[in-house]
C-alpha cells in the first residue's frame, strides 16, 4: 500500500467547497462487468497455456495476478460496457462543478484506460501489481488524498467500510441490496441497481435453439411403426440433454468471445458482452448445467452419454478455435448437426444408416453455409469481420456455389437412402408416399437459399425456418407425408 501511495498520490487536497469529492469504484460500478474475470477468460482464449502460468502470480498476491493478466491479454477499453444512467449522473454531477475520482481494485493500466475513455475524473488509481487496491487500502488511497471529505460510490460488500466513512453513498449494481447496512450511518445519494436478470439468463441460455435438437426425433419418426412408446420418452430425455448441453456451449461461446460480440451491430446486445450477466456468474451458470446433462446422459445409457459428450467437446472445440477456420467451421456445424440424429439413432436402438447420416451432413453443410453466406452479405459487417472468420470478401461467391451444390445433393441421397434401406425393409404401408418427400426438400432448401441471397436471413437459418411462414408449412407437409407412410 505504501508503495501505491508514494508512487501515484503526489498531494493532499482539502480545500473543498460544496458537495463531498465522489470517489467511484469501477467493476460492477462504473462498469457492468468484473475485469478481472474477463481478463482471465480473454488470457484461455489467446493463450491457455499463459492463463495456467498466470495462477502462479497470485502466490505474490492478487494485484501481481491482475497485472500478469493485462500483460499476457491486453483489452479495449472502448469495448466495455458502462452503467449508462450512473455514467449520466457522474457526467451531470460533473458539469455542476463537481470533483469525481476512480478508485479501483483493477489494474491501473485498465483504471487509466477507462479514464482516458470518460474524462471526468481528476484523480484515477488503482492496483500497481505489488497492492491490491480493495477494502481497507482503498478507504486509506482515499483519505490520503481527500481526507474525510468524500462520497463513494460501490457495488460490493467489501465497500462497506468505505461507505462507512464516507459522507455519501452511491449504491450500484448488486450494492443497492446493502442499504440497510448503509443507510444508518451514510446518506444515500443514488441507487442504480442492475436489471432483473432472470430475463438476461434466458436469453443467454438460447431456449429457442433447442429448437436444433428436435433432431434426436428423426430416426424415430423414420422407425415407423416399429418404433416404440419407450423410444419416444427415450428421445424426449435425450433431447432435454441434448438442450442443456447446447445452452452450456452458447455460454462458453459468449464468454470467450466477449470482445468479438461487442464489437459486432448486433452481438453487443447479448447478456455477457452487454454487461446484463457477469462472467463469473456465467462460470458457475455452464458448470452447473454441464454437470446436470452429464448425470441426465448417464441415466439414459452409455452410448448415448458418449455421443453426448463428442457433441459437447465438438461445441467446446468449435467455440475455441474451429470456427475461426475457413471451411473447417462449416464442416463442423454439419458434423454437430448430424451428431444430434446419431444420438436419436442410439436412443431408440435403430440400425445404424450410413445413408441416412451421409444425407444429414449435405443438408447440414448446405445450412451451414447458408448460415455463413447470410452474415457475410448483411451490409452492416465490415471486413475485420470476415477476417476473424478466417474468410475474405473474396469468399462470398464460392460459399454460396459449394451451398447451393450441397442443397441440390441432399434430396438425391434422401432418394438413395428410400431405395436401399426403407423401401426394401418393408416397414411402411405406402412407402411410395414418402419419394414425396424429395420435392419437397428440394423447395425448400431453394426458398430458404433465395431468402439468403435476398438478404433475409439475418439470424440462423434454422431459428429463419421456424419463423418463415413458407418453412413451416412445407415442414407440416413433409411430416404429412411421413405419417400417413407408416
Amino acid at each position: 500500500m505504501v508503495d501505491i501511495l508514494d508512487s501515484q498520490i503526489s498531494e493532499r487536497h482539502e480545500d473543498f467547497t460544496g458537495n463531498p469529492v465522489l470517489c467511484v469504484d469501477l467493476d460492477g460500478t462504473l462498469l457492468r462487468v468484473d475485469t478481472l474475470h474477463e481478463s482471465f477468460l480473454r488470457t484461455i482464449r489467446s493463450d491457455p497455456v499463459a492463463a495456467v502460468k498466470a495462477l502462479g502470480a497470485l502466490r505474490d498476491g492478487r494485484a501481481a495476478f491482475k497485472r500478469r493478466l493485462v500483460e499476457t491479454a491486453p483489452f479495449d477499453a472502448a469495448l466495455l460496457p458502462l452503467n449508462d444512467d450512473l455514467v449520466a449522473y457522474l457526467e451531470s454531477q460533473h458539469a455542476a462543478g463537481r470533483r469525481l475520482a476512480l478508485v479501483s481494485a483493477a489494474d491501473q493500466s485498465i483504471v487509466d484506460a477507462v479514464a482516458a475513455r470518460l474524462p471526468i475524473f481528476e484523480w484515477a488509481i488503482g492496483s500497481d501489481g505489488k497492492a491490491n487496491l480493495s477494502g481497507a487500502a482503498k478507504l486509506t488511497a482515499i483519505r490520503a488524498r481527500y481526507g474525510d471529505n468524500f462520497a463513494y460510490a460501490g457495488n460490493a460488500a467489501a465497500d462497506l467500510p468505505i461507505w462507512a466513512a464516507a459522507k455519501g453513498a452511491v449504491l450500484a449494481g448488486g450494492g443497492v441490496r446493502y442499504e440497510a447496512k448503509v443507510a444508518p450511518a451514510t446518506p444515500i445519494e443514488g441507487r442504480f441497481p442492475a436489471a432483473m436478470q432472470w430475463r438476461s439468463w434466458l436469453k443467454a441460455l438460447r431456449p429457442h435453439q433447442w429448437a436444433k435438437n428436435l433432431l434426436v426425433f428423426v430416426p424415430y419418426f423414420l422407425a415407423g411403426p416399429t418404433a416404440q412408446p419407450g423410444d419416444l420418452l427415450r428421445s424426449l430425455a435425450g433431447f432435454a440433454v441434448l438442450s442443456l448441453l447446447a445452452s452450456t456451449g452458447y455460454l462458453l461461446n459468449d464468454l470467450l468471445d466477449l470482445e468479438a460480440d461487442r464489437a459486432h451491430p448486433s452481438k453487443r446486445r447479448r447478456p455477457f458482452a452487454s454487461g446484463a450477466l457477469s462472467a463469473g456468474a456465467g462460470v458457475l451458470g455452464g458448470v452447473a448445467l454441464f454437470l446436470v446433462s452429464l448425470v441426465g446422459a448417464a441415466v439414459i445409457g452409455a452410448e448415448f452419454a458418449a455421443i453426448a459428450m463428442v457433441y459437447f467437446l465438438g461445441t467446446l472445440t468449435y467455440s475455441l478455435f474451429l470456427k475461426r477456420i475457413a471451411l473447417l467451421d462449416v464442416m463442423t456445424l454439419a458434423g454437430l448437426y448430424t451428431v444430434r440424429i446419431r444420438a436419436g439413432i442410439a436412443l431408440v436402438g435403430a440400425a445404424y444408416s450410413y445413408w441416412i447420416i451421409t444425407f444429414s451432413i449435405f443438408i447440414f453443410l448446405s445450412l451451414a453455409l447458408l448460415k455463413r453466406y447470410a452474415e457475410f452479405v448483411d451490409e452492416r459487417l465490415d471486413e475485420k469481420s470476415f477476417e476473424s472468420r478466417g474468410y475474405s470478401k473474396i469468399d462470398v461467391p464460392l460459399i454460396l456455389g459449394f451451398g447451393i451444390a450441397c442443397s441440390v445433393a441432399a434430396p438425391l441421397l434422401f432418394v438413395i437412402y428410400l431405395v436401399e434401406e426403407r423401401f426394401p425393409a418393408k416397414v411402411y404401408s405406402s412407402p411410395e408416399k414418402l419419394w414425396l418427400v424429395t420435392p419437397v426438400l428440394l423447395l425448400w432448401l431453394m426458398h430458404m437459399w433465395r431468402a439468403a441471397v435476398r438478404g433475409l436471413v439475418r439470424e440462423d437459418p434454422v431459428i429463419f425456418a421456424l419463423k418463415d411462414k413458407v418453412s413451416l408449412a412445407l415442414g407440416a407437409f413433409a411430416t404429412m407425408l411421413v405419417a400417413i407412410s407408416w
